[in-house]
C-alpha cells in the first residue's frame, strides 16, 4: 500500500506499507522503503537488508475495534455473526468496512451496505 500527503512545508511526502499473508502469521503492517516494496511486490518477501519501521499508531479516531486486514475483519466477523446466532434478537453486525480515516484498519457495522456519495472532501483530507 501506498500513501500520500502534501503539507506546505516537504510538498508530497509518500510512504509505503507492506503486510504479510495469513499463512506467515504476520499481522502487523510495515512501513518500508520504496525498494523494499519493490522487492515485496516481486517476491512477497522483505530483503533482509531493507529498513523497517513497524506500524503502531493509527489515525483512526473511530475508536471501534478495528482489525489490520479484510480477511482477518471478515474471519471475525463470520465468528461474530454464529455467535449471535445463539443469542436472542441482538443487532447482529452486517459487514466490514475500511476505516474512513486510516486505510490500515478494518471496523464492523450493523448497517447495511451504502453506495459511498459523491468526494467531498479537500486535498488536505488525503
Amino acid at each position: 500500500m501506498a500513501t500520500a500527503r502534501y503539507t506546505l512545508n516537504k510538498g508530497w511526502s509518500t510512504r509505503f506499507y507492506v503486510i504479510g499473508s495469513v499463512d506467515d502469521g504476520w499481522a502487523a503492517w510495515l512501513r518500508v522503503c520504496r525498494g523494499g516494496l519493490i522487492h515485496f511486490i516481486a517476491t512477497d518477501l522483505l530483503p533482509p537488508d531493507a529498513p523497517c519501521w513497524p506500524v503502531s499508531d493509527s489515525k483512526c479516531r473511530c475508536g471501534k475495534h478495528a482489525e489490520p486486514t479484510r480477511w482477518r475483519a471478515l474471519h471475525l466477523l463470520a465468528g461474530i455473526q454464529l455467535d449471535r446466532l445463539r443469542g436472542e434478537g441482538a443487532e447482529q453486525e452486517k459487514r466490514a468496512y475500511r476505516c474512513r480515516y486510516d486505510a490500515r484498519r478494518w471496523h464492523f457495522t450493523s448497517q447495511a451496505e451504502q453506495t459511498p456519495g459523491p468526494w467531498k472532501g479537500t486535498a488536505e483530507d488525503l
